[in-house]
């Protein structure tokens, strides 16, 4: 899979997600992201500081803000800290 935006990031996501029984804490979400996209997490261009984290990580923050919570796929109403499916 190729991630050129924060939009590509939304299906890794979901099935991270769906994988982790349909929450999980961000750090759980990093964690299976890098090992699942390994060849990302090694690239130096997403491996950039961006707004103090790196590039991937960023985007998987964003992507939960501009994609997943607009959408209504995720739950808006999670104990602080889990992101959860709707």
């Amino acid at each position: 899979m190729e991630l050129n935006g924060v939009r590509d990031f939304k299906q890794p996501i979901i099935s991270i997600l769906e994988d982790l029984g349909g929450k999980a804490r961000p750090k759980d979400i990093y964690e299976q992201f890098a090992a699942r996209y390994p060849n990302v997490v090694r690239d130096p261009y997403w491996n950039q500081i961006v707004d103090s984290d790196l590039r991937w990580r960023d985007c998987i923050n964003r992507c939960r803000f501009q994609i997943l919570m607009p959408q209504g796929l995720l739950r808006k109403d999670s104990k602080r800290g889990v992101w959860e499916l709707e």
